[in-house]
């Protein structure tokens, strides 16, 4: 099989959340949107972490004030990085070595798309035609 760049798989645009919004706000886009994923970008566009409806469930769980804690205290630092021209097979592998869903596709320019298992598992459903 022919090796595919993650930049022909991912999805944009990209829905983020800035490191300042409440967890209100950030629920409310994934509500919105229909997204289980989101990155948290700082003022400068680069991503520091993510939220996904799991971790919105644990904070619900807890009784936090969605109203008052912000992104960047509750996201995960640090997500899965990938830049878009890494292999589809790589992006893979380091999913599964790190136990996680998603990734970010970035560069220099900043955050371009986002790839996540149901994309992956996509691909393998329906494999593009052979050249």
């Amino acid at each position: 099989m022919k090796e595919i760049p993650i930049s022909q798989l991912m999805k944009r645009p990209v829905q983020a959340v800035h490191i300042d919004d409440s967890m209100a706000a950030v629920q409310d886009i994934m509500n919105a949107t229909s997204l289980a994923w989101v990155p948290v970008k700082d003022d400068a566009g680069q991503v520091l972490g993510a939220i996904s409806a799991t971790d919105l469930l644990h904070f619900h769980a807890q009784g936090r004030d969605a109203q008052t804690v912000k992104a960047w205290q509750w996201c995960h630092y640090k997500p899965l990085s990938v830049t878009p021209q890494t292999a589809v097979s790589a992006v893979a592998r380091q999913m599964r070595q790190n136990r996680v869903h998603h990734a970010v596709v970035v560069d220099e320019g900043g955050l371009h798309g986002v790839v996540s298992t149901h994309d992956l598992l996509a691909l393998i459903a329906n494999p593009p035609a052979a050249d």
